[in-house]
């Protein structure tokens, strides 16, 4: 099995790569592996290594942001916003994890930007100093991309409002997606806000003050996901404003033409 990068991280932070999981962990500090899922020599090892519980979480087709307690240690389902090439960034794409004091896995199916973010930082020499820190600072990083999804979905639904009000016809055209993207981003950013503030509050590796990081986060999911709903609602009222504009017009219409056709038979006869 060969991952996406390793590294063994000391207290201070400072990570060196490692060349084959099944070297020797380090005494003090702890182990990232950053796994590809699409290869089955991965999936394997999954279920080689970890607890039955865990690998069934990491490599189960269809997940849901979670956060559940085994043992010592954490399995998170979480949700990151979708910037690879041609994607639709409402696709919100899953990161699995088993957070444990001595070892931190990462699993995906589609590159994540934020544990792109992780790894260049380790690369560089530094990274954080415990998994708790880990897990705080990579949670920060996921929620930072759904804050900026969530301030461009405003930012559209701001120009689409402009247009209706304007009763631009051709502003059903732009109405949809921003409505369909609201909903797809509420699907996953619900239920991550509730996960990340379970993070929050256990005490498996995760000290007192990354969880008060965490209970941040979520704090800053909860607005992401108000103003998520909020621009799924003026979406909602746009439309209905559009559709009783079009039935107005509609019956406008309806009346002229009846009228035309009563006086065209007066002066048939």
């Amino acid at each position: 099995m060969t991952p996406i990068c390793a590294f063994d991280i000391d207290p201070s932070g400072r990570a060196v790569p490692v060349a084959s999981a099944s070297a020797e962990p380090p005494a003090q500090g702890y182990r990232w592996l950053h796994l590809d899922l699409t290869d089955p020599a991965t999936v394997k090892w999954i279920h080689a290594e970890l607890p039955e519980r865990v690998a069934a979480a990491l490599t189960q087709a269809e997940t849901r942001p979670r956060c559940d307690v085994v043992g010592d240690g954490m399995i998170l389902n979480l949700r990151a916003i979708n910037l690879n090439d041609g994607a639709d960034v409402a696709d919100m794409i899953s990161l699995r994890c088993w957070v444990s004091a001595g070892l931190v896995i990462t699993a995906r199916l589609r590159r994540v930007f934020a544990a792109d973010d992780m790894r260049l930082q380790a690369e560089a020499g530094h990274a954080p100093a415990d998994a708790g820190v880990f897990v705080a600072t990579l949670t920060d990083r996921l929620v930072d991309r759904i804050e900026g999804a969530s301030v461009a979905l405003t930012d559209a639904m701001d120009a689409v409002d402009d247009r209706v009000l304007d009763a631009d016809e051709g502003v059903h055209d732009e109405l949809g997606p921003v409505r369909r993207r609201a909903i797809m981003l509420l699907r996953f950013a619900r239920p991550q806000r509730d996960a990340v503030a379970k993070m929050s509050t256990v005490n498996a590796v995760v000290d007192e003050h990354e969880r008060l990081r965490l209970a941040e986060s979520a704090l800053r999911l909860t607005r992401a996901v108000e103003e998520m709903e909020a621009v799924r609602d003026r979406g909602a009222a746009a439309a209905d404003h559009l559709d009783a504009i079009h039935a107005a017009r509609h019956s406008r219409n309806s009346y002229a033409l009846s009228v035309v056709r009563r006086c065209s038979c007066r002066w048939a006869f």
